[in-house]
């Protein structure tokens, strides 16, 4: 996903985009380390020139900040705010992204689907 993209059906429903330009997994579910027993994916940053330190992460779809989960590691909980396509039909969805250093969300923001919505980073429990 790119900044500012946006991808709709014919119906004017949201298509869920993958929020980082490149995916590259640095701990997977059930990994070695934090992620024991949980659905928790870690992403870095990633271009044909290597890793991307602060990569910008964009709203997957047009959401709202509901929640800050973890004040250490900045996590913060979104929820769509219609249903959007998603690999399991239309939907509404809740998501969490987490480990920025210094993010622009607030609770109670909206931000649309291609916006910025934070970086990858080292907050929290990560190096």
């Amino acid at each position: 996903m790119q900044a500012h993209q946006r991808l709709y059906d014919d119906n004017g429903y949201e298509v869920m985009l993958f929020p980082l330009e490149y995916m590259n997994i640095t701990q997977g579910e059930n990994g070695q380390y934090s992620h024991q027993g949980t659905k928790n994916i870690d992403f870095i940053g990633w271009n044909s020139s290597g890793r991307v330190y602060q990569a910008p992460l964009y709203a997957p779809c047009t959401c709202k900040c509901i929640r800050l989960l973890d004040p250490n590691s900045n996590g913060y909980i979104f929820e769509s705010t219609r249903p959007v396509h998603t690999p399991s039909g239309l939907q509404y969805i809740n998501f969490t992204f987490a480990h920025d250093d210094n993010p622009n969300v607030r609770v109670g923001m909206t931000i649309n689907q291609g916006d910025l919505i934070g970086n990858t980073g080292t907050a929290g429990n990560v190096t």
